[in-house]
């Protein structure tokens, strides 16, 4: 497998944004040491660059209530934040329910609580919150707020990367090339990085690059795997510069 951390930890190399929050992705090696808390407390969730999310007109709205939480967020308010969430999950906004998740997970407003945030994510999945269903995902293939169950894992994640998600999308990949949580199959794991790289996700450029290299699920095809290598190292991917390097010296025509 490509990486060595913990699944929650490499998302930092991939970033997606919805609404203002920042949403990391996941990639291999899915089982390992680190894990879901650590990322919460190391990634930030907010560009520092992005512009400010203008508030819609209706004020009294949940996606109002959102986007004054994703404000304080992106101050590091993070009590603030909980609050405006908060006034926005008690209208059904299940993008509030899963920021709140992660504001437990992590402990952003004094109050870390794992079991807590899993069971507002958990809340938000079962109403199809793709991001929801991820962080789900992600919980039970760590273990924290709820039994470790890398077999139920998978079935969040397929349902968020069903939708499209592509942080569930790179994370299915790594299930079904490590055979973690299900029957291993490098058909399956290639297809689902592919969809992840076509969204642009690096790490999965990169896990799929090495497929084509060892011909595991796909045609060995060393001019497809510098392909996807060069697009995950044109995102500054270390391991896929690494690999291109390495492969492109083995004297690999181009």
């Amino acid at each position: 497998m490509p990486w060595k951390n913990s699944w929650f930890q490499i998302a930092l190399f991939a970033l997606l944004v919805s609404g203002a929050l920042l949403v990391v992705d996941f990639a291999p090696k899915i089982a390992a040491s680190g894990g879901w808390a650590k990322a919460f407390r190391q990634a930030p969730r907010q560009p520092a660059d992005a512009p400010a999310k203008p508030s819609p007109l209706n004020t009294d709205s949940a996606e109002a209530k959102v986007a004054q939480g994703d404000a304080a967020y992106a101050r590091h308010d993070y009590a603030q934040a909980m609050q405006w969430y908060q006034k926005a999950a008690t209208q059904g906004n299940t993008d509030a329910e899963y920021k709140i998740g992660d504001l437990y997970g992590f402990g952003g407003a004094g109050q870390q609580s794992y079991a807590e945030g899993f069971r507002w994510y958990l809340l938000a999945a079962k109403q199809g919150n793709a991001v929801a269903e991820a962080r789900v995902g992600g919980s039970y293939l760590d273990g924290l707020g709820v039994r470790e169950n890398h077999a139920e894992a998978a079935r969040w994640l397929q349902k968020s990367a069903a939708q499209g998600f592509v942080l569930a999308e790179n994370s299915l990949g790594a299930l079904y090339e490590s055979g973690d949580g299900v029957k291993r199959d490098y058909a399956k794991a290639a297809q689902w990085y592919e969809k992840a790289g076509d969204q642009g996700d690096g790490n999965a450029q990169y896990a799929l690059g090495g497929l084509y290299e060892r011909g595991q699920g796909v045609r060995k095809d060393a001019d497809e795997a510098i392909k996807w290598y060069e697009k995950s190292a044109a995102q500054g991917f270390n391991p896929a510069k690494q690999a291109l390097a390495k492969l492109q010296a083995s004297g690999t025509p181009q």
